[in-house]
């Protein structure tokens, strides 16, 4: 049997602690070399964001400049927001009053086509009931007129 020795053991267990510490740090630097990763992507979409923000920024600078007249000023962000929401605004006012435009220009077709159609109803009855054969035209306009007093027509 031989002898054991155990300054080897000693030196074995030693490197072996030694080795788990260096995979404990690496498992560490990994760790935050990932974290690191995910903040300088996290930086690069904060970058893009802030990229379309200010040039959405700057149109609504234009737009405020155009509107305003004021081509030579930057709007502070107060009043630039206060133009845009007047704006909203008046469009939602603008778009309510062409509704009832809309509206309006419906009814006035619709109470157009109803009147012609009672006309043409009434001009109908009259052409049925009255011989212009044997009639004089002032009695066929005082039939016709009755007609269309008859059917409601204004």
């Amino acid at each position: 049997m031989s002898k054991i020795n155990t300054d080897e053991i000693r030196q074995t267990m030693k490197n072996l602690t030694v080795n788990e510490d260096v995979i404990t740090y690496r498992n560490y630097c990994d760790t935050q070399l990932h974290q690191a990763l995910d903040e300088i992507d996290e930086l690069h979409g904060l970058e893009k964001l802030f990229e379309m923000q200010h040039r959405r920024s700057q149109e609504a600078d234009k737009r405020w400049q155009k509107a305003t007249g004021k081509h030579d000023t930057i709007p502070d962000l107060g009043n630039l927001l206060q133009w845009l929401m007047n704006e909203i605004d008046r469009l939602a006012e603008k778009s309510t009053i062409e509704k009832h435009v809309e509206l309006l220009d419906v009814a006035t077709r619709l109470t157009e086509q109803r009147t012609k159609d009672a006309c043409f109803e009434a001009g109908w009855k009259w052409y049925v009931k009255f011989d212009t054969r044997r009639s004089t035209f002032g009695e066929a306009k005082k039939a016709f007129k009755q007609a269309i007093d008859s059917a409601g027509v204004k």
